[in-house]
């Protein structure tokens, strides 16, 4: 059994003519060109908030009672403690490398914000008046996707944001 029919989950027999977005587009060419780096770190940091996503709406979604809405399966296994020991070894990981890091010229908030706007789009696109939470900033997830935010100062070198969330 393939994990789509576990998940409730069948792509339409038309899948192949659904033209890829721009957002999709620009955001599976991001997460290319971070990967092709080879750097570990930024590897997990341009994955991580697809990853995080998921699990947090589901959970968002499972409080809401908005799994009754057909969409059971999926909520149930991306709110599951399985899936979320998934993101917490993912957030593991990039505390290892953090510490184990030597570079100095990679970008990693820059990777990090690049892949989280990509996936606010995603959802934004996916959501289109769905009611499902909205979302500006990663550092202010914890409100966007209902989760509680695990990125901190250490992470990205003390990088500080202005009140109309830059990076300053």
């Amino acid at each position: 059994m393939c994990s789509s029919d576990l998940l409730g989950l069948a792509p339409s027999e038309r899948y192949h003519q659904i033209a890829v977005g721009t957002h999709n587009a620009n955001y599976l060419n991001h997460l290319r060109e971070t990967v092709a780096q080879g750097d570990p770190l930024a590897s997990m940091l341009a994955l991580l908030p697809c990853t995080e996503s998921y699990g947090l709406i589901a959970q968002r979604l499972q409080q809401q009672g908005v799994a009754s809405n057909g969409f059971n399966d999926w909520v149930d296994y991306y709110a599951d403690a399985t899936y979320q020991a998934i993101i917490d070894w993912s957030w593991r990981t990039v505390d290892q490398l953090f510490a184990q890091t030597q570079s100095a010229t990679a970008d990693y908030a820059g990777i990090y914000e690049t892949s989280y706007q990509h996936e606010l789009a995603f959802w934004q696109a996916a959501n289109q008046g769905r009611g499902l939470p909205e979302a500006s900033h990663p550092t202010k997830r914890s409100t966007e996707f209902g989760g509680e935010s695990r990125i901190t100062d250490e992470h990205f070198g003390r990088v500080n944001y202005d009140s109309t969330c830059e990076r300053v």
